[in-house]
Protein backbone atom coordinates (compact mmCIF):
# COMPACT_ATOMS: atom_id res chain seq x y z
CA UNK A 1 0.00 0.00 0.00
CA UNK A 2 1.06 3.63 -0.73
CA UNK A 3 2.66 5.86 2.13
CA UNK A 4 0.09 8.51 3.24
CA UNK A 5 1.85 11.02 4.89
CA UNK A 6 -0.54 13.52 6.76
CA UNK A 7 1.98 16.41 7.31
CA UNK A 8 0.75 19.86 7.12
CA UNK A 9 2.18 22.19 3.80
CA UNK A 10 4.52 24.15 6.16
CA UNK A 11 6.52 20.78 7.41
CA UNK A 12 10.04 21.01 6.61
CA UNK A 13 11.43 17.72 4.69
CA UNK A 14 13.25 17.24 7.50
CA UNK A 15 9.91 16.22 9.23
CA UNK A 16 8.80 14.08 6.31
CA UNK A 17 11.83 11.86 6.31
CA UNK A 18 11.37 11.41 9.70
CA UNK A 19 7.79 10.34 9.57
CA UNK A 20 8.37 7.85 6.86
CA UNK A 21 11.26 5.93 8.95
CA UNK A 22 9.20 5.66 12.42
CA UNK A 23 7.97 2.15 11.33
CA UNK A 24 9.88 0.59 8.96
CA UNK A 25 7.50 0.18 5.59
CA UNK A 26 4.79 1.86 7.57
CA UNK A 27 1.44 2.24 5.77
CA UNK A 28 -0.11 5.28 7.50
CA UNK A 29 1.55 7.83 9.72
CA UNK A 30 -0.26 10.33 11.37
CA UNK A 31 1.62 13.38 13.21
CA UNK A 32 -1.20 15.44 14.39
CA UNK A 33 -0.73 18.51 12.94
CA UNK A 34 -3.54 19.80 10.76
CA UNK A 35 -5.54 21.57 12.93
CA UNK A 36 -8.82 20.70 11.34
CA UNK A 37 -8.62 17.31 12.15
CA UNK A 38 -8.47 17.78 15.60
CA UNK A 39 -12.17 17.85 17.32
CA UNK A 40 -13.88 18.21 20.86
CA UNK A 41 -15.54 15.38 22.24
CA UNK A 42 -16.83 16.88 25.39
CA UNK A 43 -15.95 19.02 28.28
CA UNK A 44 -15.13 23.05 28.98
CA UNK A 45 -12.72 25.07 26.50
CA UNK A 46 -11.13 24.32 23.20
CA UNK A 47 -8.24 22.54 21.95
CA UNK A 48 -5.82 24.09 24.57
CA UNK A 49 -7.86 23.00 27.33
CA UNK A 50 -8.55 20.22 29.53
CA UNK A 51 -10.81 18.01 27.77
CA UNK A 52 -11.63 14.66 25.54
CA UNK A 53 -11.12 15.48 22.40
CA UNK A 54 -10.34 13.30 19.23
CA UNK A 55 -7.99 13.83 15.95
CA UNK A 56 -9.14 12.00 12.46
CA UNK A 57 -7.36 11.30 9.36
CA UNK A 58 -10.10 12.19 7.05
CA UNK A 59 -9.07 9.58 4.61
CA UNK A 60 -10.66 6.61 3.34
CA UNK A 61 -8.35 4.06 4.81
CA UNK A 62 -7.68 2.72 7.26
CA UNK A 63 -11.70 2.39 7.48
CA UNK A 64 -13.34 4.14 10.19
CA UNK A 65 -10.15 5.31 12.43
CA UNK A 66 -9.26 7.82 14.61
CA UNK A 67 -7.53 9.14 17.71
CA UNK A 68 -9.24 9.87 21.36
CA UNK A 69 -7.55 10.47 24.53
CA UNK A 70 -10.87 10.74 27.73
CA UNK A 71 -8.55 13.96 28.97
CA UNK A 72 -5.49 15.79 27.15
CA UNK A 73 -4.31 19.10 25.99
CA UNK A 74 -3.11 20.02 22.43
CA UNK A 75 0.45 20.70 23.35
CA UNK A 76 2.42 22.95 20.89
CA UNK A 77 5.59 23.52 23.84
CA UNK A 78 6.95 19.76 24.12
CA UNK A 79 6.41 18.35 20.78
CA UNK A 80 7.96 15.28 18.20
CA UNK A 81 6.97 16.91 15.12
CA UNK A 82 5.65 20.56 15.08
CA UNK A 83 3.52 22.13 15.64
CA UNK A 84 1.13 19.51 17.71
CA UNK A 85 1.14 16.33 20.25
CA UNK A 86 -0.98 15.34 22.72
CA UNK A 87 -0.21 15.98 26.52
CA UNK A 88 -2.30 13.59 28.38
CA UNK A 89 -3.37 14.45 31.56
CA UNK A 90 -2.52 13.82 35.70
CA UNK A 91 -4.16 10.81 36.66
CA UNK A 92 -5.52 7.43 35.03
CA UNK A 93 -6.89 8.30 31.48
CA UNK A 94 -5.77 7.15 27.99
CA UNK A 95 -4.85 7.86 24.51
CA UNK A 96 -6.41 5.49 22.00
CA UNK A 97 -6.50 5.04 18.09
CA UNK A 98 -8.92 2.82 16.81
CA UNK A 99 -9.98 1.27 13.12
CA UNK A 100 -11.44 -1.55 11.15
CA UNK A 101 -8.56 -3.12 9.81
CA UNK A 102 -6.23 -5.76 10.61
CA UNK A 103 -3.07 -4.30 12.06
CA UNK A 104 0.15 -5.98 11.98
CA UNK A 105 2.17 -3.37 13.64
CA UNK A 106 2.26 0.25 15.18
CA UNK A 107 4.94 2.57 16.64
CA UNK A 108 4.98 5.79 18.45
CA UNK A 109 7.03 8.50 20.52
CA UNK A 110 6.31 9.01 24.36
CA UNK A 111 7.85 11.31 27.06
CA UNK A 112 6.72 12.96 29.90
CA UNK A 113 7.17 15.92 32.22
CA UNK A 114 9.12 16.92 34.98
CA UNK A 115 8.88 14.63 38.24
CA UNK A 116 8.55 10.97 38.18
CA UNK A 117 8.30 8.41 35.59
CA UNK A 118 4.90 7.70 34.98
CA UNK A 119 3.55 3.64 35.08
CA UNK A 120 2.10 3.21 31.84
CA UNK A 121 0.29 0.02 29.99
CA UNK A 122 0.54 -0.19 26.35
CA UNK A 123 -2.43 -3.08 25.47
CA UNK A 124 -4.63 -3.49 22.38
CA UNK A 125 -8.46 -5.26 21.72
CA UNK A 126 -9.84 -6.95 18.81
CA UNK A 127 -13.77 -6.28 20.31
CA UNK A 128 -13.89 -2.23 21.07
CA UNK A 129 -11.97 -2.84 24.48
CA UNK A 130 -14.18 -5.56 25.78
CA UNK A 131 -10.74 -7.89 26.51
CA UNK A 132 -7.16 -6.53 26.17
CA UNK A 133 -3.97 -7.88 25.50
CA UNK A 134 -1.24 -6.20 27.20
CA UNK A 135 2.32 -5.40 25.24
CA UNK A 136 4.03 -3.17 28.68
CA UNK A 137 3.37 -2.49 31.94
CA UNK A 138 5.43 -0.32 34.17
CA UNK A 139 7.90 2.36 34.38
CA UNK A 140 11.33 0.82 32.52
CA UNK A 141 10.18 2.35 29.33
CA UNK A 142 10.62 5.96 30.30
CA UNK A 143 12.86 5.55 33.36
CA UNK A 144 15.87 7.44 32.96
CA UNK A 145 14.61 9.32 30.31
CA UNK A 146 15.18 13.20 30.31
CA UNK A 147 11.51 15.30 31.11
CA UNK A 148 9.86 16.41 27.42
CA UNK A 149 12.55 14.17 25.43
CA UNK A 150 10.57 11.71 23.09
CA UNK A 151 11.38 7.97 23.11
CA UNK A 152 10.12 5.70 20.23
CA UNK A 153 8.04 2.62 21.33
CA UNK A 154 7.64 -0.10 18.31
CA UNK A 155 5.44 -2.99 18.91
CA UNK A 156 6.19 -7.01 17.85
CA UNK A 157 4.66 -8.24 15.11
CA UNK A 158 0.86 -8.51 15.54
CA UNK A 159 -2.22 -10.12 13.82
CA UNK A 160 -5.14 -7.91 15.37
CA UNK A 161 -7.66 -8.63 13.36
CA UNK A 162 -11.80 -7.00 14.96
CA UNK A 163 -14.30 -9.18 15.71
CA UNK A 164 -16.86 -9.02 13.48
CA UNK A 165 -18.69 -5.88 14.79
CA UNK A 166 -15.93 -4.52 16.53
CA UNK A 167 -13.01 -2.22 16.04
CA UNK A 168 -9.21 -2.90 16.75
CA UNK A 169 -8.02 -0.79 19.69
CA UNK A 170 -4.57 0.71 20.30
CA UNK A 171 -3.91 1.83 23.62
CA UNK A 172 -1.49 4.03 25.96
CA UNK A 173 -2.72 3.64 29.68
CA UNK A 174 -1.45 6.12 32.10
CA UNK A 175 -1.30 6.05 35.75
CA UNK A 176 0.40 8.62 38.79
CA UNK A 177 0.25 12.38 38.75
CA UNK A 178 2.09 12.70 36.02
CA UNK A 179 1.72 14.28 32.48
CA UNK A 180 2.57 12.47 29.43
CA UNK A 181 3.08 13.23 26.03
CA UNK A 182 1.82 11.07 22.35
CA UNK A 183 3.19 12.05 18.91
CA UNK A 184 4.10 10.92 15.70
CA UNK A 185 1.97 7.43 15.36
CA UNK A 186 2.61 4.89 12.51
CA UNK A 187 0.85 1.92 11.65
CA UNK A 188 0.91 -1.17 9.20
CA UNK A 189 -2.57 -2.52 8.15
CA UNK A 190 -4.74 -4.17 5.46
CA UNK A 191 -8.00 -4.88 4.97
CA UNK A 192 -9.89 -7.53 6.84
CA UNK A 193 -9.89 -11.04 4.77
CA UNK A 194 -13.50 -12.34 4.49
CA UNK A 195 -12.54 -15.83 5.26
CA UNK A 196 -11.72 -15.05 8.39
CA UNK A 197 -13.07 -16.77 12.08
CA UNK A 198 -12.76 -16.75 15.43
CA UNK A 199 -12.95 -19.23 18.00
CA UNK A 200 -14.25 -16.50 20.86
CA UNK A 201 -15.20 -18.51 24.31
CA UNK A 202 -14.06 -20.18 26.46
CA UNK A 203 -10.93 -18.30 27.61
CA UNK A 204 -8.00 -20.89 27.28
CA UNK A 205 -6.96 -22.75 30.09
CA UNK A 206 -10.47 -23.47 31.47
CA UNK A 207 -10.85 -26.13 34.64
CA UNK A 208 -14.18 -28.00 34.45
CA UNK A 209 -15.67 -30.58 36.26
CA UNK A 210 -17.53 -33.10 34.65
CA UNK A 211 -21.42 -32.41 33.67
CA UNK A 212 -20.93 -28.88 33.72
CA UNK A 213 -22.17 -27.38 30.99
CA UNK A 214 -20.20 -24.95 29.07
CA UNK A 215 -21.12 -22.82 25.83
CA UNK A 216 -18.53 -22.50 23.09
CA UNK A 217 -18.66 -19.25 20.55
CA UNK A 218 -17.62 -18.93 17.01
CA UNK A 219 -18.07 -16.09 14.86
CA UNK A 220 -16.85 -15.26 11.23
CA UNK A 221 -17.00 -12.93 8.24
CA UNK A 222 -18.63 -15.33 5.89
CA UNK A 223 -22.03 -17.34 6.75
CA UNK A 224 -21.41 -21.11 5.96
CA UNK A 225 -21.47 -24.66 8.04
CA UNK A 226 -20.28 -23.78 12.00
CA UNK A 227 -18.92 -26.42 13.52
CA UNK A 228 -17.40 -26.67 17.46
CA UNK A 229 -14.96 -29.76 17.71
CA UNK A 230 -13.01 -31.08 20.50
CA UNK A 231 -10.77 -34.25 21.15
CA UNK A 232 -7.53 -35.03 23.08
CA UNK A 233 -5.08 -33.95 19.96
CA UNK A 234 -4.33 -30.60 19.44
CA UNK A 235 -4.29 -31.12 15.58
CA UNK A 236 -7.77 -32.35 14.75
CA UNK A 237 -6.97 -36.05 14.82
CA UNK A 238 -9.88 -38.23 16.24
CA UNK A 239 -12.18 -34.87 16.62
CA UNK A 240 -15.78 -35.04 17.22
CA UNK A 241 -17.28 -31.85 15.46
CA UNK A 242 -20.70 -30.59 16.50
CA UNK A 243 -22.86 -28.97 14.14
CA UNK A 244 -24.18 -25.67 15.74
CA UNK A 245 -26.86 -22.85 15.36
CA UNK A 246 -26.34 -19.56 12.34
CA UNK A 247 -26.86 -16.23 14.08
CA UNK A 248 -26.49 -13.25 11.33
CA UNK A 249 -25.11 -10.25 13.46
CA UNK A 250 -23.67 -6.77 12.70
CA UNK A 251 -21.16 -7.33 10.31
CA UNK A 252 -20.52 -11.03 10.38
CA UNK A 253 -22.32 -14.18 11.72
CA UNK A 254 -21.90 -16.11 14.99
CA UNK A 255 -22.54 -19.45 16.25
CA UNK A 256 -22.91 -21.16 19.23
CA UNK A 257 -23.15 -24.89 21.26
CA UNK A 258 -23.22 -25.97 24.77
CA UNK A 259 -21.50 -29.09 25.94
CA UNK A 260 -19.82 -30.66 28.57
CA UNK A 261 -16.53 -33.24 28.98
CA UNK A 262 -15.51 -35.96 30.49
CA UNK A 263 -12.26 -35.89 32.71
CA UNK A 264 -8.99 -34.97 31.28
CA UNK A 265 -7.06 -32.82 28.64
CA UNK A 266 -9.02 -31.57 26.05
CA UNK A 267 -8.57 -29.18 22.79
CA UNK A 268 -11.21 -27.52 21.41
CA UNK A 269 -11.55 -25.16 18.61
CA UNK A 270 -14.28 -23.95 15.45
CA UNK A 271 -14.64 -24.86 11.81
CA UNK A 272 -16.76 -22.96 9.45
CA UNK A 273 -17.62 -24.97 6.22
CA UNK A 274 -18.41 -22.71 2.95
CA UNK A 275 -19.25 -22.48 -0.80
CA UNK A 276 -21.20 -25.58 -0.67
CA UNK A 277 -18.44 -27.56 1.30
CA UNK A 278 -15.72 -26.30 -1.23
CA UNK A 279 -13.67 -24.30 1.74
CA UNK A 280 -13.42 -25.24 5.03
CA UNK A 281 -12.14 -22.25 7.43
CA UNK A 282 -10.66 -23.34 10.99
CA UNK A 283 -10.53 -21.04 14.05
CA UNK A 284 -8.74 -21.80 17.57
CA UNK A 285 -8.60 -18.69 19.25
CA UNK A 286 -9.86 -15.08 19.10
CA UNK A 287 -7.11 -13.46 17.37
CA UNK A 288 -8.75 -14.26 13.69
CA UNK A 289 -7.82 -17.20 11.60
CA UNK A 290 -7.25 -16.25 7.90
CA UNK A 291 -7.77 -18.43 5.67
CA UNK A 292 -7.35 -21.32 7.84
CA UNK A 293 -7.56 -24.24 6.23
CA UNK A 294 -6.28 -27.10 8.63
CA UNK A 295 -6.24 -26.88 12.13
CA UNK A 296 -2.19 -27.18 12.40
CA UNK A 297 -2.26 -27.05 16.46
CA UNK A 298 -5.24 -25.92 18.78
CA UNK A 299 -4.52 -23.06 20.91
CA UNK A 300 -7.07 -23.67 23.39
CA UNK A 301 -7.65 -26.01 26.02
CA UNK A 302 -10.26 -27.46 28.24
CA UNK A 303 -9.10 -29.33 31.69
CA UNK A 304 -11.89 -31.20 32.87
CA UNK A 305 -11.98 -33.19 36.58
CA UNK A 306 -13.29 -35.42 38.68
CA UNK A 307 -14.27 -35.69 41.91
CA UNK A 308 -12.53 -37.63 44.69
CA UNK A 309 -16.66 -39.16 45.80
CA UNK A 310 -17.20 -40.30 42.35
CA UNK A 311 -16.91 -44.23 40.99
CA UNK A 312 -14.60 -44.20 37.83
CA UNK A 313 -13.74 -47.12 35.53
CA UNK A 314 -11.13 -46.05 33.23
CA UNK A 315 -10.59 -49.55 31.97
CA UNK A 316 -6.67 -49.22 32.14
CA UNK A 317 -6.00 -52.98 33.90
CA UNK A 318 -7.18 -55.68 30.79
CA UNK A 319 -9.66 -58.35 32.14
CA UNK A 320 -10.74 -55.92 35.35
CA UNK A 321 -14.28 -55.00 35.90
CA UNK A 322 -13.35 -53.11 39.18
CA UNK A 323 -13.09 -49.73 39.35
CA UNK A 324 -10.21 -47.38 39.19
CA UNK A 325 -11.61 -45.19 41.80
CA UNK A 326 -14.31 -46.08 44.22
CA UNK A 327 -16.42 -49.74 44.40
CA UNK A 328 -18.73 -50.74 42.02
CA UNK A 329 -18.89 -53.50 39.41
CA UNK A 330 -19.95 -54.18 35.34
CA UNK A 331 -22.01 -57.23 34.00
CA UNK A 332 -22.52 -57.84 30.53
CA UNK A 333 -26.08 -59.74 29.28
CA UNK A 334 -25.45 -62.64 26.83
CA UNK A 335 -24.92 -62.71 23.76
CA UNK A 336 -22.08 -59.21 23.98
CA UNK A 337 -18.76 -60.19 23.78
CA UNK A 338 -16.23 -57.73 25.28
CA UNK A 339 -12.52 -56.97 24.79
CA UNK A 340 -10.53 -55.95 27.85
CA UNK A 341 -7.19 -54.77 26.40
CA UNK A 342 -6.09 -52.44 29.45
CA UNK A 343 -5.22 -49.21 26.98
CA UNK A 344 -8.19 -46.94 28.59
CA UNK A 345 -10.49 -48.45 26.03
CA UNK A 346 -13.56 -50.95 27.09
CA UNK A 347 -14.79 -52.92 23.60
CA UNK A 348 -17.97 -54.52 23.24
CA UNK A 349 -19.61 -55.89 20.42
CA UNK A 350 -22.84 -58.14 19.61
CA UNK A 351 -25.97 -55.53 20.12
CA UNK A 352 -28.99 -55.93 17.88
CA UNK A 353 -29.21 -54.44 14.51
CA UNK A 354 -33.00 -53.63 15.10
CA UNK A 355 -33.78 -49.44 15.06
CA UNK A 356 -35.81 -50.17 18.24
CA UNK A 357 -33.68 -51.00 21.61
CA UNK A 358 -33.93 -54.64 22.77
CA UNK A 359 -33.16 -54.36 26.83
CA UNK A 360 -32.02 -57.89 27.19
CA UNK A 361 -28.76 -56.90 25.81
CA UNK A 362 -27.52 -55.19 27.83
CA UNK A 363 -24.26 -53.56 29.80
CA UNK A 364 -24.86 -52.86 33.77
CA UNK A 365 -22.61 -50.66 35.80
CA UNK A 366 -23.03 -51.28 39.63
CA UNK A 367 -21.96 -49.48 42.79
CA UNK A 368 -23.01 -49.18 46.39
CA UNK A 369 -20.78 -46.53 47.83
CA UNK A 370 -22.13 -43.54 46.65
CA UNK A 371 -25.03 -41.95 49.28
CA UNK A 372 -23.73 -38.69 48.14
CA UNK A 373 -26.02 -35.91 46.56
CA UNK A 374 -26.14 -33.93 43.50
CA UNK A 375 -25.35 -37.73 41.58
CA UNK A 376 -25.14 -38.13 38.03
CA UNK A 377 -24.27 -40.74 35.50
CA UNK A 378 -21.60 -39.58 32.55
CA UNK A 379 -19.35 -41.91 29.85
CA UNK A 380 -17.77 -41.29 26.61
CA UNK A 381 -18.33 -43.14 23.76
CA UNK A 382 -17.51 -44.17 20.31
CA UNK A 383 -18.71 -46.60 17.58
CA UNK A 384 -16.91 -48.22 14.55
CA UNK A 385 -18.26 -48.18 11.19
CA UNK A 386 -20.63 -51.16 11.99
CA UNK A 387 -21.34 -50.55 15.73
CA UNK A 388 -24.86 -49.29 16.83
CA UNK A 389 -26.02 -45.81 16.21
CA UNK A 390 -28.37 -45.40 19.60
CA UNK A 391 -28.17 -45.58 22.89
CA UNK A 392 -30.89 -46.22 25.74
CA UNK A 393 -29.94 -45.48 29.48
CA UNK A 394 -32.16 -46.99 32.67
CA UNK A 395 -31.22 -46.54 36.23
CA UNK A 396 -32.14 -48.85 39.29
CA UNK A 397 -32.00 -46.45 42.48
CA UNK A 398 -31.78 -48.91 45.77
CA UNK A 399 -33.44 -51.72 44.24
CA UNK A 400 -36.45 -49.84 43.78
CA UNK A 401 -37.05 -51.10 39.36
CA UNK A 402 -35.38 -49.95 36.73
CA UNK A 403 -36.41 -45.98 35.47
CA UNK A 404 -35.74 -44.83 31.92
CA UNK A 405 -33.12 -42.10 31.83
CA UNK A 406 -31.32 -41.15 28.32
CA UNK A 407 -33.45 -42.51 25.73
CA UNK A 408 -32.29 -42.74 21.95
CA UNK A 409 -29.37 -40.89 21.82
CA UNK A 410 -27.84 -40.38 18.53
CA UNK A 411 -23.90 -41.51 17.75
CA UNK A 412 -23.91 -39.94 14.48
CA UNK A 413 -19.87 -40.12 13.48
CA UNK A 414 -17.69 -43.32 13.60
CA UNK A 415 -14.11 -43.05 15.11
CA UNK A 416 -15.71 -40.13 17.62
CA UNK A 417 -15.83 -39.65 21.14
CA UNK A 418 -19.48 -38.41 22.22
CA UNK A 419 -20.20 -37.55 25.61
CA UNK A 420 -23.16 -39.30 27.15
CA UNK A 421 -24.99 -38.56 30.40
CA UNK A 422 -26.57 -36.16 33.43
CA UNK A 423 -27.22 -35.41 37.25
CA UNK A 424 -30.16 -37.37 38.72
CA UNK A 425 -32.18 -34.15 39.23
CA UNK A 426 -32.33 -35.59 43.17
CA UNK A 427 -33.01 -39.10 42.10
CA UNK A 428 -29.72 -40.57 43.45
CA UNK A 429 -29.87 -38.45 46.31
CA UNK A 430 -28.23 -40.58 48.98
CA UNK A 431 -28.81 -43.66 47.64
CA UNK A 432 -26.30 -46.07 48.63
CA UNK A 433 -27.17 -48.86 45.89
CA UNK A 434 -27.29 -47.50 42.32
CA UNK A 435 -27.17 -49.17 38.82
CA UNK A 436 -27.57 -47.96 34.99
CA UNK A 437 -28.41 -50.21 32.29
CA UNK A 438 -26.96 -49.27 28.82
CA UNK A 439 -28.42 -51.23 25.43
CA UNK A 440 -26.74 -50.22 22.11
CA UNK A 441 -29.21 -50.60 19.17
CA UNK A 442 -29.30 -50.13 15.33
CA UNK A 443 -26.16 -51.56 14.39
CA UNK A 444 -24.86 -52.27 10.97
CA UNK A 445 -23.85 -56.13 12.32
CA UNK A 446 -23.42 -58.08 15.00
CA UNK A 447 -20.00 -57.25 15.01
CA UNK A 448 -19.95 -54.05 15.16
CA UNK A 449 -18.39 -52.40 18.14
CA UNK A 450 -19.06 -49.14 20.57
CA UNK A 451 -16.01 -48.52 22.58
CA UNK A 452 -15.93 -46.93 26.50
CA UNK A 453 -13.51 -44.02 27.06
CA UNK A 454 -14.47 -43.80 30.57
CA UNK A 455 -17.48 -43.97 32.65
CA UNK A 456 -18.31 -42.14 36.25
CA UNK A 457 -21.14 -42.10 38.74
CA UNK A 458 -20.26 -38.40 39.21
CA UNK A 459 -20.52 -37.04 42.78
CA UNK A 460 -18.84 -33.32 42.90
CA UNK A 461 -18.86 -32.60 46.92
CA UNK A 462 -19.61 -34.80 49.69
CA UNK A 463 -23.07 -35.61 51.71
CA UNK A 464 -23.92 -32.18 53.37
CA UNK A 465 -23.79 -33.90 56.66
CA UNK A 466 -19.79 -33.82 56.67
CA UNK A 467 -19.70 -29.78 56.74
CA UNK A 468 -21.82 -29.85 59.79
CA UNK A 469 -19.34 -32.53 61.42
CA UNK A 470 -16.04 -30.48 60.28
CA UNK A 471 -18.05 -27.33 62.01
CA UNK A 472 -17.59 -28.81 65.29
CA UNK A 473 -14.45 -29.90 64.93
CA UNK A 474 -13.55 -26.36 64.26
CA UNK A 475 -12.41 -25.11 67.57
CA UNK A 476 -14.45 -22.18 68.63
CA UNK A 477 -11.03 -20.23 69.96
CA UNK A 478 -9.57 -20.43 67.11
CA UNK A 479 -12.38 -18.66 65.24
CA UNK A 480 -12.79 -16.26 67.55
CA UNK A 481 -8.76 -15.22 68.03
CA UNK A 482 -8.84 -14.55 64.52
CA UNK A 483 -8.99 -11.56 63.14
CA UNK A 484 -9.43 -12.67 59.41
CA UNK A 485 -12.57 -14.29 57.34
CA UNK A 486 -12.26 -17.39 56.59
CA UNK A 487 -13.84 -19.55 54.35
CA UNK A 488 -13.88 -23.31 53.89
CA UNK A 489 -13.43 -24.00 49.79
CA UNK A 490 -13.33 -27.56 48.64
CA UNK A 491 -10.19 -28.91 47.35
CA UNK A 492 -10.05 -29.29 43.53
CA UNK A 493 -8.56 -32.83 43.00
CA UNK A 494 -6.23 -33.71 40.39
CA UNK A 495 -7.68 -34.00 36.93
CA UNK A 496 -7.73 -37.93 35.56
CA UNK A 497 -6.56 -38.16 32.08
Amino acid sequence: MPIKSKMSVLSSVLSVMFVITTLALADYTENFNITGNWFKISGDGGMYDWNKKGYTNNAAIPINDKFTADYAKRETNYVHSTPFAWRVGHGTHYFRYECEETVTNFSFYLAHTEGDVPSIQIRYSNNSGVTYNYLYTGTDFLNGVASQVYKQYVSPTLHIVPRPGHKVYIEVRKFDEWYMFVDDFALNHYPIETNTAFMVYPAPAVTGIVGQVEEFFSDSYSNGVAQIGYGHSSNNVGWTWLSTGETNISGGYGATNSFWLMPGKWFYAARWIRDNGAVTNYAWNDHGQTNASSLVSAQYFYFVTSSVHSVIWDFGYPNDTSPTQGTGSISFSQGLSSNWLGNSTLEVSGFTTNQAPQISTNIIFSTDSIGKQNVGFFFSVARDKNGPKKIDIEYNADNSGWSSFISNYDIPQTGCWFMVGKSGNGAFDLKNSLEFRISAYDANSLSGKIFFDEVLVHAPVPEPGIFIILSFIIPYWLIRQSSQIFSIAPITPMAHN
